[in-house]
């Protein structure tokens, strides 16, 4: 069972971020700071970061930043050390059959 063309938009959209991470990792010298901020997910009146009923409901909230540190030249974060444990930079999405094609 293939993915929906909505699931595969998302799978291809997560594709281009890591791209785009690593073109911005590419100009950066070891050394350098590369910060990331988080994405408020949810909603935060019911304490529930998970999920949310509207787009506008995941918002950019600048209240957790992460400081990451380039390394080397080709190098660049697939996943970001938060709270003790790392969090990938990119989830994609699968279906019952777990079928990423």
């Amino acid at each position: 069972m293939a993915l929906t063309v909505t699931q595969a938009a998302i799978n291809t959209a997560a594709d281009a971020y890591i791209a785009a991470v690593k073109a911005d990792s590419d100009v950066l010298s070891a050394g350098d700071a590369q910060i990331f901020v988080g994405v408020d997910l949810g909603d935060t009146t019911i304490q529930d970061h998970q999920r949310t009923t509207t787009a506008a409901g995941a918002d950019v909230s600048f209240s957790t930043k992460v400081a990451g540190e380039h390394v080397n030249d080709g190098d660049f974060p697939i996943q970001i050390p938060y709270r003790g444990g790392l969090i990938p930079l990119v989830w994609k999405i699968t279906n019952a059959a777990e079928d990423l094609t």
